[in-house]
């Protein structure tokens, strides 16, 4: 597998946002109302799409790795979805069945605080459509890589999948 590096044309401009770009794998409408659906839930104002964070997405995607990039912005990873819908649901899932803040706990709230993280302005998303599988840790997965860029980034320490 190539391996990505995060580079000047990772952090690029993302000035030249665009709101109906469609890439190859997603269907960046629906996407970006499916997020701003949520957001709209918590008072966040809607996203934009951003054609230079769908093409860090599909970079990062095409890896066909299970893990975060090393992109400076806030990221959603994701597989075992059969589409785009169903794994920003299971993102945002965790608000409306888990209890947060809960001493001992063990819920990691990322996926959802990004997706309704008040300065996040931009979305980019792609699949990672992988023959071979998704690889993680401990194994491969027969099926799609789902993944997200954010700008500007929520929170980021302690990111998890």
């Amino acid at each position: 597998m190539a391996s990505i590096k995060a580079t000047g044309r990772a952090r690029r401009d993302l000035s030249n946002a665009r709101k109906s770009q469609t890439c190859r794998w997603v269907d960046a409408n629906a996407t970006l109302a499916r997020h701003n659906m949520y957001r709209a839930r918590h008072q966040a104002p809607p996203l934009t799409w951003s054609t230079p964070l769908q093409k860090a997405a599909q970079d990062w995607a095409d890896n066909c790795w299970f893990e975060h990039s090393p992109f400076p912005y806030g990221e959603n990873i994701g597989m075992g979805h059969p589409s785009f819908t169903v794994v920003i649901d299971a993102w945002y899932v965790p608000v409306e069945c888990c209890s947060v803040g809960i001493p001992g706990q063990t819920f990691n709230a990322g996926h959802f605080t990004q997706l309704v993280w008040l300065d996040t302005t931009l979305l980019g998303c792609a699949i990672g459509v992988c023959p071979g599988g998704v690889y993680y840790t401990g194994g491969v997965w027969l099926g799609k890589l789902y993944v997200c860029e954010y700008s500007i980034a929520g929170e980021r320490a302690g990111r998890a999948d």
